[in-house]
């Protein structure tokens, strides 16, 4: 006999509130977390609109990838790290969970860190109050929540993302310079130079695709759609939540070239870029720059937190889920309450923000291929259900491992 898990409604067929409950649209919320809105206002800065191109460029192979996660965990009924293992064994997939856990607690202290910052911003509190509560907050609706209220508000949260394209509005973009970012990468290049644009277009392939996206998403569809799993649902979920993502990370380019670029300006905090941003567009752009980021900090950061329990409890085969109560599946929540703890710890630490956010963008970027390429071998072999990938989903995701991978081989010969 199951035991019970947390007060979920009881239904037979989905309905229309449960299809609310949506992982793909989360997720790409959550990929446009703290850090990714810092990340993009830095590249945006740096390069200006010269490389919005790659965001067109990534944005099916976002859908492909997201698609393939969810289709692997709605129709296997496993998690990605789970079904890594099962194919490549324990060593392998407990060596890809603990890089995966070192970037996850570097990229959850940034989050947690710059969403302090747009509290303190928006609040006129010190920053140093927030972190605690952040953590707090996440902490209780991550254990004394189900997982579909859960869903549900994370849901209806993305709505604050749209902040950031009157933000971007305000400072009056050119359409031809956009066209150019857009349509002619090697503009960029000739601009920024190869060395400034190698570590942009890697920081920002990092923050699109981001690791934990993928384990969220193949973990998140085993619990969402527990009674009824249907594969065109799946993808139209992943594809509204991919192409938001990257059209809201394209505003906030748009923000950082024409409200930090054109001037020259440099910031090492979300408050510097706020206040630089100030005397260009007015205080609405400022308010709604430092909105949008409360609204993705409060998305991201229980995003992040569960994924990194999803995958430690995936790979050592505990009980694992959101639906679950504390006592069901104790290991999973002692590691979930473990990772918040140490991350409002390290969010104390006299860290450089942007240099943390950079730089655990870059890692993404250089794990990414890695897991990438291993999906392509998970469609092969998936245990007892066999599950098939369009030609077009192989084809982006070929992409994707190509084009990811060359980025962080370059950066690789580079540092080197």
């Amino acid at each position: 006999m199951n035991s019970p898990s947390k007060a979920l409604p009881a239904q037979t067929h989905r309905t229309f509130a449960a299809r609310l409950r949506t992982p793909g649209l989360i997720a790409g919320g959550a990929d446009n977390d703290p850090a990714g809105i810092a990340t993009f206002a830095w590249v945006g800065s740096r390069v200006g609109v010269g490389q919005l191109w790659i965001l067109l460029l990534t944005t099916p192979m976002l859908v492909a990838v997201q698609s393939i996660c969810g289709i692997l965990g709605a129709e296997t009924g496993h998690g990605l790290a789970a079904l890594i293992r099962a194919r490549f064994g324990l060593w392998t997939s407990a060596m890809l969970s603990l890089a995966f856990l070192a970037g996850n607690l570097a990229a959850l202290v940034a989050d947690t860190r710059i969403l302090s910052q747009a509290l303190s911003l928006v609040t006129g509190l010190a920053q140093y109050y927030f972190p605690a509560l952040i953590i707090f907050l996440c902490w209780h609706l991550l254990v004394f929540h189900n997982f579909r209220r859960l869903m549900s508000l994370l849901a209806i949260l993305n709505l604050t993302l749209l902040s950031y394209i009157p933000a971007a509005l305000l400072l009056h973009p050119h359409l031809l310079d956009i066209l150019k970012g857009l349509f002619w990468p090697v503009w960029s290049l000739r601009k920024a130079g190869w060395t400034v644009s190698l570590t942009t277009a890697a920081a920002l392939l990092g923050s699109r695709f981001s690791p934990y996206m993928f384990y969220w998403q193949a973990s998140a569809e085993t619990e969402a759609y527990a009674d009824v799993r249907l594969r065109a649902y799946t993808v139209a979920d992943i594809s509204t939540g991919m192409v938001a993502s990257n059209v809201v990370g394209g505003f906030i380019v748009l923000a950082g070239a024409l409200g930090l670029y054109s001037h020259g300006a440099e910031f090492e905090t979300v408050r510097q870029a706020a206040e630089l941003l100030r005397p260009v567009a007015g205080g609405a752009a400022y308010l709604l720059f430092a909105i949008g980021i409360v609204g993705a900090g409060l998305i991201a950061v229980p995003v992040l937190a569960a994924t990194s329990s999803y995958v430690a409890a995936e790979t050592f085969a505990w009980r694992k889920g959101l639906e679950h109560r504390p006592w069901q599946a104790g290991k999973f929540y002692t590691t979930l309450s473990g990772i918040l703890l140490l991350t409002g710890i390290c969010a104390y630490l006299p860290l450089n923000t942007i240099t943390l956010t950079v730089w655990s963008q870059i890692f993404w970027g250089l794990l990414a291929p890695v897991l990438l390429g291993l999906m392509l071998f998970l469609e092969r072999r998936r245990g007892d259900r066999r599950v098939r990938l369009s030609r077009s989903q192989r084809f982006w995701l070929w992409t994707a491992v190509a084009l990811s991978g060359a980025v962080a081989a370059a950066i690789m010969v580079n540092a080197g």
